[in-house]
């Protein structure tokens, strides 16, 4: 599953030896993005006489991350004890809070690569690779973070937002409610000694 991914890996890369990715967790979206069924598991052994290819990892603290890490609103959903057993019903548990303004937003200091800060945010998600608008990552060896910053906290701002990337095909939005951009590294300072975080989907504390 995704979130054994990082841990695994992490040794990978520690030793040299390659990683053969078997799909038998949830969701598997790295998989997906690999181009593996991920309704046939044991076809990923072919991985074993096939070609190598190389990928980016990314670090968060002291801990390596393949698909992203996230901070705020998403990060309380993984860590839901529920989230595991019904990932649609928790969301529906979870968000609306923090959609009628009930959740103060994440109180950070980051700042874009044109200087400009970012000091709250509802949810901030950074990703090893650009992700389409469908989700999918195209490429996971183009040497950058994809940093997505959504401080909109209504259903009608996020809705205005949604509206906004289709008719831009997908491309970065700016304004207000939500900024993107990409990097090779990213820096975020907190007052708080701990922020719960989302990494590839599993709940930890950095």
């Amino acid at each position: 599953g995704d979130g054994s991914l990082g841990l695994v890996a992490a040794v990978a890369v520690e030793a040299d030896v390659p990683f053969v990715c078997v799909p038998s967790g949830t969701r598997n979206h790295f998989a997906g993005d690999l181009g593996l069924d991920r309704a046939h598991p044991l076809a990923a052994l072919e991985a074993f006489a096939g070609p190598e290819r190389r990928i980016d990892v990314g670090m968060v603290g002291d801990r390596m991350f393949l698909n992203n890490v996230s901070l705020g609103a998403y990060a309380d959903l993984v860590a839901d004890p529920r989230y595991r057993a019904g990932k649609l019903a928790t969301a529906h548990a979870v968000l609306p809070a923090s959609l009628r303004g009930e959740r103060e937003l994440l109180q950070v200091d980051l700042r874009d690569d044109d200087g400009l800060r970012h000091p709250d945010v509802l949810v901030l998600l950074v990703a090893s690779n650009r992700y389409e608008l469908n989700g999918v990552r195209e490429r996971l060896d183009g040497g950058l973070l994809q940093v997505s910053a959504l401080r909109a906290r209504t259903g009608a701002a996020l809705a205005g937002l949604a509206t906004t990337a289709l008719a831009r095909g997908g491309r970065p939005l700016g304004g207000a409610g939500w900024a993107q951009w990409t990097t090779t590294s990213l820096r975020v300072d907190a007052a708080r000694a701990e922020l719960p975080a989302g990494i590839d989907g599993e709940a930890a504390v950095l």
